[in-house]
This record gives C-alpha cells, structure tokens and sequence, in this order.
C-alpha cells in the first residue's frame, strides 16, 4: 500500500495473508509450516534446488508428520487446512526468506513401509498462482525451532503472523524467485532451465553472455562440456543454446553448470 503526505511517499509492508485474501477468522482453519534447510540433511539441504530435481520427493518431505527416528511426531499438523513454505537461502542458519509454495486441503494419514507418517493432501487451487513466486519475509521468535505454527488455538499468533509476514516480491516464474548469484554460481536442474528461458530477467543475463558449461545427467553420472560463443550476439550464444536443450531434451533432471 502507497500513501503519499506533503510530497512524502510512504510505502508499508504488503501483508502476505491479506494477499492471500485471509483474516484472522480464516486463519483459525489454517496451520502454517516454516520447512527450513541444514547442511547436514543431503538433499534437503537447499530446498528451492530441491524443489525442482525432486518435486515429488520434496512434497512428501513437507508433508511428513513423524520421522522413522523419532520417537514422537516432530511436524504434526492439527488443522485440515496448510500454507507450506521453504527457506529461500539455504546457507542462512536464522532464515528470514521464505518461498510459498502452495495451500493444501489436509486430508488424512498414512504409513509407510519403513514407519514413516504422511501426510495426504489436495492443493487449493485459488491460491496456485503464486506457487514458488511468492517471497515472504517472517522471522522466528528466537530459539524457535519449531516446524509447524498451528494457528487454530491461539489469537496471538494470528495476530502475528497476519502483521508480520510481509510480502518481499512476487517473481515473474517460479525460478526468477530465486535470486541471480552469478554467472559463476549459476546451477540448474531442467526444470529450472524451461523456466529461466523464458524469463526475462533471466533471459537478459543469460543473453548477455558466452560461456563453457559442464552439463551433467543425474541418473548416469554422464558429463557434457559445451560452449557457446558467437559473434552475432545473444541470440546465437548461450540463451540461444540452452533453449535448444530445452526443446530437445527429455531428461529432466539434468542440471546445467555454467563454468
């Protein structure tokens, strides 16, 4: 919300849950899940990569209720309705940034072989749109280390988390709310790579540039070293390049490394 006093423009907070179209009665039907990363835990130690070499692996991960290795449930829900987000920046130990990715109808329970509790679950489809675009800002009380905010007993929480969970931005596609961390930094998985081709911001980066980059199928191990130069600009060099991967190929989990 803008308001403008005097010639002053005042911009405050664009509350996340009133975007969602939420109030505190609404919310009495909501829990809240925080999934953060550690870089102890192998694969769930960068959680927006995750999101895109092993959607399907992720989404029961985040809705696991109890862990073979717990004596007890560690991430119980008690409401029939989630918001879910994972941490943006894996590398940050108190996180702040979190990336929505999505509204679930909670439905019922189930075990799995090796004493696993899930969740399952249905997505609400109104709030879609902003599946890994939106990016929030929240920070914990300190020393919190809780996974799950069940929302439905407690007004003061709600209160809170209406006021203080705050929109940062919503990105053009899901892999622009990743941020840009240069070109010597750049990993994707294919998914990503669908995506950043036909992003904007991505695609000037992208665009804009002539590389070598190592090129790795997952399941195989297999390795590919290419380049892309040319004298007839971005649209014959690395943009030009890895949009062809992205018609030609059917592997999806291959992530591309620009070296």
């Amino acid at each position: 919300m803008t308001r403008i006093e005097d010639g002053i423009q005042d911009t405050e907070p664009i509350r996340f849950l009133e975007l969602l179209g939420l109030d505190e009665e609404d919310l009495a039907g909501y829990s809240i899940r925080l999934n953060g990363s550690n870089p102890e835990w192998g694969k769930w130690s960068d959680l927006p990569d995750a999101y895109y070499f092993s959607y399907d692996d992720l989404m029961k991960w985040i809705f696991t209720k109890k862990w073979p290795d717990k004596d007890k449930a560690t991430a119980q829900i008690h409401t029939r309705k989630v918001l879910q987000f994972i941490q943006l920046k894996p590398e940050n130990p108190h996180p702040t940034q979190w990336l929505f990715v999505g509204a679930y109808d909670v439905l019922d329970e189930y075990t799995e072989n090796d004493g696993k509790i899930l969740y399952r679950y249905n997505e609400i489809p109104e709030y879609a749109s902003l599946k890994a675009r939106a990016v929030v800002y929240y920070k914990r009380d300190p020393g919190y280390t809780g996974v799950v905010f069940n929302l439905s007993n407690n007004e003061e929480r709600r209160r809170d988390f209406l006021k203080t969970m705050t929109l940062e931005k919503i990105a053009q596609s899901p892999v622009s709310a990743l941020s840009f961390s240069g070109y010597e930094n750049v990993r994707l998985t294919h998914r990503q790579l669908v995506a950043a081709v036909n992003n904007e911001e991505w695609r000037a980066a992208l665009g804009s540039v002539q590389a070598v980059y190592l090129q790795t199928d997952r399941r195989t191990g297999w390795h590919y070293v290419g380049s892309a130069y040319s004298r007839k600009g971005a649209s014959h060099g690395l943009l030009s390049r890895w949009k062809e991967y992205w018609i030609g190929y059917n592997v999806l989990d291959s992530p591309m490394r620009d070296e």
